[in-house]
């Protein structure tokens, strides 16, 4: 029976054995296979379940120079500028929690103000901050080859700025309180040249970023690591605040942003920082009607911003619909509501021959997605998305 008392695990060298001992008389330290010296970290907190313990790996080096922090999420470190670079073969700073629903990570260094919050709270200007989170590629995340998909590598960069949100006191939880949201206005990913996608089952690592923000709309970076280390992946985007009840938009204002850690340092190079207009005048050679259906809408009450890549495959031809791009925009300009019809618009571009063979040669391809108007209405524009 738990206690309460803290207590310190220590590995055996039988399989699927613990030994539990007093603090004053157990090992601190056990080896490693590979020679490294790891302390284990088992202390059980808010909880009287002994399998409900948040722990850590980390050389003792390192976990002397940690200081924990029980926050929502897996796989979390959070690093004062300037953010150490992954070293080759590990992840460094990163914790690996039990596979239980509430298991938490230990953060790496967190500043006194970035803790997560119950409530939103007005922020203060604080340090340059990095936020590092691990992700799992499930078979659910891969596609064509077993490689990890554009959409879940959206989806990961999204996750990893609302835990920075959640460490400021700006979870989505902390913004619904005071009637507010942050929604996406671009997205841009690369994937670099000469990497590999992580295959499924695979671990990789997103890196996140406030770099910026003017009155109406801050910019927010992104890298990702494979499990050596490696950069293979990078994006931005663009993000503005609105109102919840009516979708106006908020000012954006030191009291909201500073306390994120604006870091002067972008993902791409200057010439490529930009967000492309992406106005295509060409007929299209495909158009599918598509009706919303629930899954696709979030606690915002609108289409998911990754969901916009599920609507992107199904505008695009066979052929053309499994493939894997390195380079993918997406632009939003209406959200879409629950119950609606949207209109798809394919445009290859580059291509040559007939619908099907420019489709197959194109070098870029671009879709459009539209309501679908009601008599005597224009149509409305949702997004675009150009891929290459």
């Amino acid at each position: 029976m738990h206690t309460g008392k803290v207590l310190q695990e220590t590995r055996t060298n039988v399989p699927g054995m613990r030994d539990f001992r007093r603090p004053s008389r157990r090992r601190d330290m056990a080896a490693r296979h590979d020679g490294t010296t790891y302390q284990r970290d088992t202390t059980a907190q808010h909880t009287s379940m002994p399998h409900q313990r948040c722990f850590s790996e980390e050389p003792l080096e390192v976990r002397r120079r940690q200081r924990d922090c029980a926050l929502p999420g897996t796989g979390v470190s959070a690093t004062i500028a300037p953010a150490p670079a992954l070293r080759q073969g590990a992840t460094a700073g990163f914790a690996f929690g039990r596979p239980t629903h509430n298991r938490r990570p230990v953060l790496a260094h967190p500043p006194p103000h970035h803790h997560a919050s119950t409530t939103a709270q007005p922020c203060t200007k604080g340090s340059t901050m990095f936020v590092d989170q691990q992700f799992f590629a499930g078979i659910q995340d891969t596609g064509e080859g077993a490689l990890l998909t554009d959409k879940a590598l959206i989806e990961a960069f999204s996750n990893a700025g609302s835990l920075h949100g959640a460490m400021v006191g700006q979870s989505g939880l902390d913004n619904q309180r005071v009637n507010r949201a942050w929604v996406v206005l671009n997205w841009k990913l690369e994937v670099l040249p000469g990497t590999r996608r992580p295959l499924a089952c695979e671990t990789y690592t997103v890196r996140t970023w406030a770099r910026s923000y003017s009155r109406a709309f801050a910019l927010r970076d992104f890298e990702a690591f494979d499990a050596d280390g490696n950069l293979f992946a990078r994006g931005t985007s663009k993000w503005s605040m609105v109102s919840r009840s009516d979708r106006t938009m908020i000012k954006l204002i030191p009291e909201i942003m500073e306390c994120y850690g604006l870091e002067d340092r972008a993902a791409f190079p200057p010439d490529q920082d930009k967000f492309d207009r992406m106005r295509i005048q060409a007929a299209p050679v495909r158009e599918v009607l598509f009706p919303i259906t629930k899954s696709m809408i979030d606690c915002n009450n609108h289409v998911h911003n990754s969901s916009y890549l599920d609507l992107v495959t199904e505008a695009l031809p066979e052929g053309v619909d499994q493939r894997l791009f390195d380079h993918l925009e997406i632009a939003y300009r209406h959200e879409i509501m629950p119950g609606s019809t949207v209109r798809l618009s394919y445009v290859p571009l580059d291509g040559e021959g007939s619908a099907a063979e420019e489709a197959a040669s194109a070098s870029a391809h671009f879709v459009t997605i539209e309501s679908v108007p009601k008599d005597g209405e224009a149509p409305l524009l949702h997004a675009t998305a150009l891929m290459r």
